[in-house]
């Protein structure tokens, strides 16, 4: 078993090679009964010499478990957020273990054929319900509206899986699942970055049975494959 730390955060990065979970092995990034809350976990996977070299591959009888820390994934604006406005309210039940420092998205509400969602990052969060959420990186270049359903979503995790490339087209690593217990792979309140490439296409690849819930996928090719 490799078992991420619960009380230091921690970084584990592959410099060459595959990582591969073995028949009676468990990667332990979290549990739903001892999630990773107080800390952070990262795991980095190997930077290829192409696309698509390097995987994370949970074999059959091997155990895959991210849980990180519980976090409401999106909110519904109460107000609305402008080309000159850099925050937003939001009702305090939907922004559980949002913090500072977390990336969020602000969406699109209005019609129109470009993609109006915007990305920002938290800089404060105060006040009673609503909550004021304010945000770095300036106003908003397109109008968001509350009563168009603004959504407002929270990206960042404790419990981290990225490539160590970045390009999806020459470098970046992914994810395959081949076990086929229901309980082999289990991932919530989890983020994936960076995974997936052009010859491929899907970051992460599910061949079984799996759990994901309230997890993020971020600057990948394609989020996941069923």
């Amino acid at each position: 078993t490799l078992r991420a730390s619960r009380v230091n955060s921690s970084t584990f990065t592959l410099v060459g090679g595959n990582l591969t979970v073995a028949a009676g092995g468990t990667l332990d990034l979290g549990t739903q009964t001892d999630p990773v809350t107080a800390s952070s976990a990262t795991l980095v996977l190997a930077l290829g010499q192409s696309s698509g070299q390097y995987a994370l591959t949970i074999n059959p009888g091997g155990n895959f478990a991210v849980w990180g820390g519980t976090k409401t994934p999106y909110a519904f604006a109460a107000s609305n957020a402008s080309a000159t406005v850099t925050q937003v309210q939001i009702p305090a039940a939907q922004t559980v273990g949002w913090k500072p420092g977390d990336l969020i998205t602000l969406g699109k509400t209005e019609r129109s054929a470009s993609s109006q969602t915007e990305l920002r990052t938290i800089n404060t969060i105060s006040g009673g319900d609503p909550v004021t959420v304010t945000w770095t990186g300036g106003g908003m270049t397109y109008p968001h509206i509350a009563t168009n359903t603004f959504i407002v979503t929270d990206l960042t995790s404790t419990v981290v899986i990225r490539s160590s490339g970045t390009n999806t087209g020459t470098n970046t690593a992914y994810i395959q699942n081949l076990a086929s217990h229901a309980t082999s792979f289990i991932v919530a309140y989890g983020e994936f970055d960076y995974l997936g490439n052009s010859a491929l296409g899907t970051g992460v690849q599910l061949d079984a049975e799996e759990s994901i819930s309230s997890s993020t996928f971020k600057y990948g090719y394609t989020g996941l494959s069923v």
